[in-house]
């Protein structure tokens, strides 16, 4: 049967297609969230365990995947959970036989990520700025997100490397 020169079953096809579609990109946004997870943490738990057990080079590899990971996880997480929404919202609309939304649905809420991650930079940038405290002093973080002290006298320094090499 053709409705304005287009086969109706074609239509059919295309709609199972679309829902076909929505569920595999869900899945690799959900695939790609839990994999990024599994690493942060496989890379967190090896940076405390194998503290002074391996080579310099190796450690540092470490700190950069934790330094990464812990960057782009929340860029993902908002891509899971905003990207596929105009989507899911589509099929919600077909399962319950709802007034049909207009098409852009689907574009506006594919673009809406990169609108708060945007946001989410500026954020990130002015919050850089107040990385000093009161005293001028700067804070200086590890890759644990942990706070390592900047004024360390030369006997305390000592001590701690005569007790890394003993």
């Amino acid at each position: 049967m053709y409705v304005f020169l287009v086969n109706v079953n074609t239509l059919l096809d295309v709609r199972q297609t679309f829902i076909v579609y929505t569920y595999v990109v869900f899945g690799m946004h959900l695939l790609s969230l839990s994999v990024i997870t599994v690493l942060y943490y496989q890379n967190r738990k090896m940076y405390k365990i194998t503290a002074y057990r391996i080579s310099l080079q190796k450690r540092y590899q470490i700190a950069e995947n934790l330094k990464i990971l812990s960057s782009i996880f929340p860029l993902i997480l908002i891509y899971t959970v905003f990207s596929p929404m105009g989507a899911v919202i589509t099929l919600i609309r077909m399962y319950f036989s709802l007034p049909r939304f207009p098409v852009s649905i689907l574009h506006i809420f594919n673009n809406f990520p990169h609108l708060i991650i945007f946001v989410r930079l500026i954020f990130n940038y002015l919050k850089k700025n107040k990385n000093v405290d009161a005293n001028n002093d700067i804070v200086v973080k590890n890759v644990l997100g942990k706070n390592i002290s900047t004024a360390v006298t030369t006997n305390t320094y000592f001590k701690d490397l005569k007790e890394m090499w003993s």
